[in-house]
C-alpha cells in the first residue's frame, strides 16, 4: 500500500509508472510544503495509472500515512498476506511522522528494559536479603511489569503514555521494598525523559525543514 504526496514539480506520472507493478492500493495526500502537488490533481493522475478502484485520497498527510497502516495489517490478519506501507513522494512526505516514530521507539525500548529491570530486582532482592519479600513487595513488581508491557503497546495512544509516567515514578517508589531501585529508578526515568526529548526534537526538525521549504 503506498502513500503518495510529491511536490508540484516532480514527475508524478513517473512516480505512478515506477509503483503500477509494485503496489496494489495507492493513498494520494498532500504534504506540509506549499509546493505540494494539488490533491485534485494527484488523484486524477493516479487514477489513469492505477485504475479508480485502487486509488483513493485523503488530504491529511498524517490521517493518510495511519489509514495505510490500519489497512495494511487488516490485510495480514484477514488474508495471512505480508502487506506494508510504502511512503513516497519527496523527503517532506517520507520524513513526516519520523521524529514521533524515533520517540515511541525509544520509549517502547526504555519500557521493555524496564520490565526486566523489575523483575531481575525481585531475583536479586531474594537473594540478597536474610528474610523473603513480602507479598506487597512482589505485587508491586507485577503491577509494574505489568503497567510497562501495555504502555509499550499502547504509545499511539493517550493511555500509553500516561502508564509510561506511571511506570517511571512506580519504579522509582519500588525503592521502598529494594533500596538500590531509588537510583536504578531515577536513572531509567532519566532515559523515558531522554526519548521524548529526542523525539520532538526530530519533529521540530523536520517541522525547520518544512518552514524552509515554504520559503523557497
Amino acid at each position: 500500500i503506498a502513500v503518495i504526496a510529491p511536490m508540484g514539480d516532480k514527475d508524478v506520472d513517473g512516480i505512478f509508472e515506477e509503483l503500477e507493478d509494485v503496489v496494489s492500493q495507492v493513498i494520494v495526500s498532500r504534504n506540509s510544503s506549499h509546493r505540494a502537488a494539488e490533491l485534485g490533481e494527484l488523484l486524477s493522475r493516479a487514477q489513469q495509472v492505477f485504475g479508480a478502484s485502487r486509488v483513493v485520497a485523503i488530504e491529511s498527510l498524517p490521517d493518510a500515512i495511519a489509514t495505510a497502516i490500519e489497512q495494511a495489517k487488516l490485510e495480514n490478519a484477514v488474508n495471512e498476506l505480508n502487506a506494508a506501507v510504502l511512503i513516497a513522494g519527496s523527503v517532506v512526505t517520507a520524513g513526516a511522522n519520523e521524529g514521533k516514530k524515533v520517540m515511541k521507539m525509544l520509549a517502547r525500548s526504555v519500557l521493555i528494559m524496564e520490565i526486566f529491570l523489575i523483575g531481575f530486582a525481585v531475583l536479586v532482592a531474594k537473594d540478597l536479603t536474610s528474610t523473603n519479600l513480602s507479598p506487597a513487595a512482589f505485587w508491586s513488581a507485577g503491577i509494574i511489569a505489568f503497567c510497562a508491557l501495555i504502555a509499550s503497546g499502547t504509545l499511539k495512544s493517550k493511555l500509553g503514555w500516561t502508564l509510561g509516567w506511571i511506570t517511571q515514578f512506580a519504579l522509582i517508589g519500588y525503592g521502598f521494598f529494594v533500596f538500590t531501585m531509588f537510583f536504578l529508578g531515577a536513572l531509567f526515568m532519566g532515559l523515558w525523559v531522554a526519548a521524548i526529548v529526542l523525539g520532538r526534537k526530530g519533529e521540530a526538525a523536520r517541522a525547520a525543514f518544512s518552514e524552509r521549504e515554504k520559503t523557497q
